[in-house]
């Protein structure tokens, strides 16, 4: 039901080249900035992957630290701290976004300029 009304609304606006070009107009800044937010997303994932590694590797080391000393709260903090920089987690959430920005705006382009 939703997708025949979708292409109704499509079908209206290719007739209305006016709005048709209104749209397209006032969505070059929103497909832009998507592109860009999504390029920084991925370079970040580049360098916090590489030096995530090293950084993730000391905050291992000083939750062990902390552990032997007895501080459960501050291993516990570290060892979090250590995982949210590896490589596994905060950088692929990073790509993750990076690319879901990047295919919004992909999507976006393909509707308002290959009608």
């Amino acid at each position: 039901m939703m997708e025949l009304e979708v292409e109704i609304m499509l079908i209206q606006l290719r007739k209305n080249v006016a709005l048709l070009w209104i749209l397209r107009i006032l969505a070059v800044p929103v497909v832009l900035v998507l592109f860009a937010a999504g390029f920084i997303l991925n370079l970040l994932y580049g360098v916090v992957g590489a030096v995530g590694g090293l950084i993730s590797l000391l905050g291992g080391a000083a939750a062990v630290l902390a552990l032997l000393d007895g501080c459960y709260g501050e291993a516990a903090a570290s060892a979090a701290v250590a995982f949210l920089i590896s490589p596994i987690a905060l950088p692929q959430l990073l790509m993750w976004v990076g690319n879901l920005l990047i295919c919004a705006a992909s999507a976006l382009y393909t509707y308002l300029y290959r009608l």
